[in-house]
């Protein structure tokens, strides 16, 4: 191996050295999180950044939304050929609140989650709020234009 920094093998640090450093610089500075990490997605932010999720009330309805982007991508890979789900269910929470999962069936009758969404009503407009912000999580997931799929109308 070519010595550039003109040093003996003494003075250079370890493998396990070097791998700490780029262990740490990928989680810190790369945003380098596994595909199946789950995030939230789905409120809105202040003029801050802040999340504004929402009281939960009919003035201030709030909704989160949980994938990971390989539940995302299910809807990138059978996109010519599946069938998209979208039902809600109360049991999951004990809270009774209304939990929205989205999924895709495929050629086989497979079912393939893509989200769940936690609302605290069902309304037409938390509806269209969640499958909006779903249609933007997947263009930005799969860094694709939003004009491909699960288009908003």
């Amino acid at each position: 191996m070519i010595n550039i920094f003109r040093s003996s093998a003494s003075e250079l640090p370890t493998l396990r050295q070097i791998q700490s450093v780029s262990t740490h610089h990928k989680k810190k500075r790369m945003a380098s999180e596994d595909d199946t990490d789950l995030f939230v997605f789905g409120f809105k932010n202040d003029q801050l950044g802040r999340p504004l999720v929402g009281r939960g009330s009919d003035e201030d309805p709030f909704l989160l939304g949980v994938p990971s982007k390989r539940l995302l991508r299910h809807l990138d890979a059978l996109m010519d050929t599946f069938v998209f789900h979208v039902f809600a269910t109360f049991k999951l929470s004990s809270l009774g609140y209304p939990v929205l999962v989205c999924g895709v069936s495929d050629v086989i009758r497979h079912f393939h989650p893509v989200a769940l969404f936690i609302m605290s009503q069902q309304t037409e407009d938390l509806y269209r709020e969640a499958l909006y912000a779903l249609r933007t999580t997947f263009a930005a997931a799969n860094r694709k234009s939003n004009d491909r799929s699960l288009r908003h109308g």
